[in-house]
């Protein structure tokens, strides 16, 4: 952890100030293991591996720093703690799969050749440097040197890849994600960026201040959570009047996409890991196999997109189809929790279907909404 991040810190539980306490750490100033204390109500969080963990202890493995650092903690009379928290089943198979997918595609967004790729579809697809950065404005809404200067929150921060977007814009950055594979993934991914700071957290009670940042972006995160509009609502308080919060989620899609998406996570679900990756690999397959069949200026994806997801990498099915929960949303019910939260809708990226299939029939998409917080 970076000691600059400590004024921006609140304790999820009491709301209070945190202090920290130092058990490791590195010649460039980064705390490897430490704690961090509440100043009312006696909370404490540890710093494990560099990443402040917000969490229950269950959803972190601390057996080493808990017996390395054994004696310094009995001198502060910690111990582990299981917190209080809605969806908490939710949040455990979150954790399991998320963060197993962060760990297995590490690098996802962050090379910077095709030739790097392991699957190399993935080269369309977001897998390289390039692409990453061009869904980074285009999903955050963001203006060119927008971000300089400024300190922000990344809502699901995954293995980092928009952190990075970030920093390489001026912005420094608060990094929360559930799981611990996730975190782990964008402190590796992250380390030598000394303005790019990753927490363990929950996106229902972050550890931020009240009005302390100057925005934030939550991209393809808010709809696994649990409740959206409550995520939405918590990660919106952190920011100052004036400051902005985009949010990316996805769309309903027609009633046959919808039923056949219900009908699928309900099978995916039941599948062990194995089968999961094996599910995702054969719907990548199949998805290939239909881009390259030609109709006109489209594709037999994009019209059986209308009627099941269809992408052509193995990584974005296997994101698909096994997150535990995965929520569909409209423009006007996000435009509403901006409202709800303090904000006006400053820009989204709705617009009329002139494809007479997408307007009456659409595929699950996305909406993005920006929003500036009033004064």
């Amino acid at each position: 952890m970076r000691d600059w991040v400590l004024p921006y810190l609140s304790c999820p539980q009491s709301k209070s100030d945190l202090t920290l306490v130092i058990f490791d750490q590195e010649e460039d100033g980064e705390i490897m293991a430490g704690l961090l204390k509440s100043t009312e109500g006696g909370h404490m969080y540890p710093i494990v591996a560099g990443v402040p963990r917000f969490v229950s202890a269950s959803l972190y493995d601390a057996q080493e720093y808990l017996t390395k650092h054994a004696d310094a903690l009995q001198a502060e009379n910690f111990a582990v703690q299981e917190l209080q928290a809605q969806y908490a089943g939710l949040k455990k198979n979150t954790n399991k799969y998320f963060g197993w997918e962060w760990q297995e595609f590490k690098r996802w967004g962050w090379q910077d050749a095709v030739e790097e790729l392991d699957d190399k579809t993935d080269s369309a697809h977001a897998g390289t440097m390039d692409k990453t950065n061009q869904a980074f404005y285009r999903k955050g809404m963001f203006a060119e040197g927008e971000l300089q200067g400024k300190t922000i929150f990344d809502g699901g921060s995954g293995n980092g890849r928009y952190c990075y977007q970030a920093h390489l814009a001026g912005a420094r950055v608060l990094g929360m994600d559930l799981g611990e594979g996730s975190v782990l993934a964008a402190q590796e991914n992250c380390r030598e960026f000394p303005g790019v700071q990753i927490f363990q957290a929950d996106l229902h009670n972050p550890p931020v201040k009240a009005g302390a940042l100057d925005g934030g972006f939550s991209i393809g995160v808010l709809m696994h959570t649990g409740n959206a509009a409550l995520a939405y609502e918590r990660l919106a308080a952190t920011v100052a009047p004036g400051g902005f919060f985009t949010a990316h989620v996805y769309s309903k899609g027609n009633i046959i996409v919808e039923f056949w998406d219900w009908v699928l996570r309900k099978f995916t679900w039941l599948l062990p890991m194995g089968g999961k990756i094996a599910f995702s690999k054969f719907m990548a397959a199949i998805s290939r196999g239909l881009s390259r069949i030609k109709i006109r200026k489209r594709d037999m994806r994009w019209v059986m997109n209308h009627f099941v997801e269809l992408r052509n990498t193995y990584h974005q099915m296997f994101d698909w189809w096994t997150a535990p929960i995965a929520t569909h949303h409209t423009y006007p019910e996000v435009r509403k929790w901006a409202e709800k939260a303090g904000y006006s809708v400053e820009a989204d990226r709705s617009k009329k279907q002139s494809n007479f299939l997408n307007r009456y029939f659409p595929p699950i998409g996305v909406v993005t909404v920006k929003g500036r917080k009033k004064s």
